[in-house]
């Protein structure tokens, strides 16, 4: 499987645990958004970057990114949830820092890693790989559009050396 391939499987892994998280919070009447959570990811990612070779700044806009498409998805589910009155049946929520965030942490250090690993054998994301990148990120709850500033963030990451 080629590393873009693999990437954006893990991203729409990524989505589709976001649907977890938007369950216990709709179950136990938690905001979707959570500052202090995404201050953390992002001090974290920052650190991923420092210690695999990446630039910092660059990772942590990809994740920030990523975070916005993460809360788009939960929106629009809370949405549909709403619409349709459905009512989240208990047995369906998982355990949100026992389960949901771990396995989100564990997706976002192999992105990382894939990330590093496409930039030093074939250099930068390019404008060649929005095409492919857009077939295979699969979710239905982001536009195209949206599916394109992530794209365009995950362009700018680089190796820590390079400008």
């Amino acid at each position: 499987m080629s590393e873009m391939k693999e990437i954006c499987s893990i991203i729409n892994q990524r989505l589709l645990l976001v649907l977890d998280v938007a369950l216990y919070k709709i179950h136990n009447n938690q905001p979707i958004e959570d500052i202090l959570q995404e201050k953390r990811i992002l001090v974290h990612s920052k650190y991923v970057a420092y210690k695999h070779g990446l630039n910092e700044e660059s990772l942590a806009n990809f994740f920030s990114m990523l975070m916005v498409a993460a809360k788009l998805v939960q929106y629009r589910f809370f949405a549909k949830t709403l619409i349709y009155q459905h009512e989240v049946d208990s047995q369906l929520v998982k355990d949100l820092n026992g389960n949901v965030r771990p396995a989100l942490n564990k997706l976002g250090q192999q992105l990382i890693s894939l990330i590093k690993q496409k930039i030093e054998i074939n250099g930068p994301f390019t404008e060649n790989e929005w095409d492919q990148f857009m077939q295979m990120t699969s979710n239905d709850c982001l536009s195209s559009a949206e599916k394109r500033y992530l794209f365009e963030s995950l362009k700018q990451i680089r190796l820590n050396d390079e400008k």
